[in-house]
C-alpha cells in the first residue's frame, strides 16, 4: 500500500490493523456508555480502551467499499501509522456493521473495510498541539454528520503506552477512536471526512461511496 508522505515516498506493508475502542478521554462518560451498551445485553470489554485487532487486507484507500448489510455506517478517526519506528499520523473510517454490532463489536468491525487516506503528517508536527486537530463528516449529499476534536479522544502516546503493554508489532495501522455522530449513527451509500490542523492549515480529506451488495438470488 503506497502513501504520500512529508519525505520520499515508500512502501509500507502493515502486520496488523488495530481499532481502538472506547477512548473517549472523559472516562466516566465511556463508563457510562459501556452501561448503556450491557443494558441493551451488548457485551462488552471488562478494561478500556480496548485494542481489536485485524489482518491488514481490512485496510482500503479506495473510492467505494461493498458492504453485505443495510445498516452499516463510517466513522471519521485519527489513525496512526507507525512503520520502522517512525509514527504518522492520517485520517481513517471506521465503516462498521451496526446490526452485527449489537451482538459483537469486534465482528461488526470485521466485516467492513477500514477506509484510510493517502496522506500522512509525522505524529512529532502535530503532537504539540494535538487537542486543536478537528475531525469531521459528511454523509449523503453533504448533510453534516461528526464535527469534533482530539481533545475529546485519549492522546496518542497514551494510547501507544498501553498498547504497547500487550506487545505492539513493527508496522501497524491503529484507529484511535471517533467523535459523536450528531442526530445519531445512521446509515449511508457516500462518506466524506476531514482531519484539520488549523495550526499549519492542512487538512486531509477521504470519501467513499457504499455498495450494499445483496444476496445471491438462485435461477428458476
Amino acid at each position: 500500500m503506497d502513501f504520500s508522505i512529508e519525505t520520499p515516498q515508500g512502501l509500507f506493508e502493515p502486520s496488523v490493523v488495530i481499532v481502538a475502542g472506547f477512548t473517549g478521554r472523559d472516562r466516566d462518560a465511556v463508563r457510562a456508555h459501556i452501561a448503556e451498551l450491557e443494558a441493551e445485553g451488548i457485551p462488552c470489554p471488562r478494561e478500556v480502551p480496548v485494542f481489536y485487532r485485524f489482518p491488514p487486507w481490512i485496510l482500503t484507500t479506495g473510492s467505494e467499499v461493498h458492504v453485505a448489510g443495510e445498516n452499516t455506517s463510517g466513522e471519521a478517526e485519527i489513525a496512526l501509522v507507525v512503520h520502522r519506528g517512525r509514527r504518522y499520523v492520517t485520517l481513517a473510517s471506521d465503516h462498521t456493521d451496526r446490526d452485527v454490532e449489537s451482538v459483537d463489536i469486534w465482528a461488526s468491525k470485521h466485516v467492513c473495510p477500514k477506509v484510510l487516506a493517502t496522506e500522512l503528517w509525522s505524529l512529532d508536527s502535530v503532537v504539540g498541539h494535538w487537542d486543536r486537530l478537528r475531525l469531521r463528516s459528511r454523509i449523503g449529499a453533504g448533510e453534516r454528520y461528526q464535527d469534533g476534536s482530539a481533545a475529546e479522544l485519549l492522546e496518542p502516546m497514551e494510547l501507544l503506552a498501553r498498547l504497547g503493554a500487550d506487545g505492539a508489532p513493527d508496522s501497524f495501522v491503529m484507529l484511535c477512536g471517533t467523535v459523536p455522530a450528531i442526530g445519531g449513527i445512521r446509515p449511508s451509500d457516500h462518506f466524506t471526512a476531514g482531519l484539520e490542523d488549523p495550526v499549519t492549515g492542512r487538512r486531509i480529506d477521504l470519501s467513499y461511496e457504499v455498495e450494499v451488495v445483496g444476496r445471491e438470488s438462485g435461477s428458476r
